[in-house]
C-alpha cells in the first residue's frame, strides 16, 4: 500500500473510532461530562454512590445507554433532549423540597453522548429513595439467569437490559423503558 492511501485510509477509520469510543469508554470524566452537558453545573454525579453509573442497552435499540446517581440543582429544565419523570412522588409519598438523589438515563446514539439526537431521561426523585446506606445501583442483562424472572413481572414486554434499584426491604424496584419512556416497576409485597 502506497504512503497516500495510507494517510487516506487512516483519515477515514479515525473518526469511526472516536464516535465509537464515545460511547463504550463510560467513565467517571465521561459521566460527569454528560451531566454538565445536560444540567447546569450546579448538577452532580452522586459521590457517595459506588458505582455511581452503570450501563447497558437499557431501552434494546442494540446502542450502549448509560444510567448515572446524580444530584440535581433546585431546577431541572426539560428541553428537547431532556425529559423528567417524578415517578416516587404517590400519594401518600413523604417528598421533601428540594430533589434528592435521583437517577438520570441517557439513550446512546451512533452519533455519541452529545449529539442532538440523544435522549436524555431524567428520573428525580424528592423522597430520598435512592439515598439508603444499602443502595447499589446494579443492571439485570439478557443473559443473566435473574433476568427472565425479573421480565415476567414487568407490565409490559421489554427487549433491553433492565435497572435494578435494591431496597432495604429486598424487594428489588425495576427500572424499564416502555418503548416511549423508563417506568418504575415495584413488585408487591408477598407475606
Amino acid at each position: 500500500m502506497k504512503y497516500p492511501q495510507l494517510i487516506i485510509l487512516s483519515l477515514l477509520i479515525f473518526p469511526l473510532s472516536c464516535s465509537a469510543g464515545d460511547q463504550s469508554e463510560s467513565d467517571a470524566q465521561t459521566a460527569r461530562n454528560v451531566i454538565a452537558h445536560y444540567f447546569t453545573t450546579k448538577a452532580s454525579i452522586s459521590p457517595t454512590h459506588h458505582p455511581s453509573f452503570v450501563t447497558g442497552d437499557f431501552n434494546g435499540d442494540g446502542i450502549t445507554d448509560i444510567a448515572i446517581l446524580f444530584q440535581p440543582a433546585k431546577i431541572v429544565t426539560t428541553s428537547r433532549q431532556v425529559q423528567t419523570s417524578t415517578p416516587w412522588a404517590f400519594p401518600g409519598s413523604v417528598q421533601s423540597d428540594a430533589y434528592q438523589i435521583s437517577l438520570v438515563i441517557i439513550n446512546g446514539t451512533s452519533g455519541g453522548w452529545f449529539s442532538p439526537d440523544t435522549k436524555v431521561y431524567a428520573i428525580l426523585d424528592k423522597s430520598g429513595s435512592l439515598q439508603t446506606p444499602s443502595f447499589q445501583l446494579t443492571v439485570k442483562r439478557k443473559a443473566d439467569k435473574e433476568y427472565a424472572p425479573l421480565q415476567a413481572m414487568l407490565p409490559v414486554k421489554h427487549a433491553g437490559d433492565l435497572i435494578v434499584l435494591p431496597t432495604e426491604a429486598g424487594i428489588d424496584t425495576i427500572i424499564f423503558w416502555d418503548q416511549q419512556k423508563y417506568r418504575l416497576h415495584v413488585p408487591a409485597e408477598t407475606p
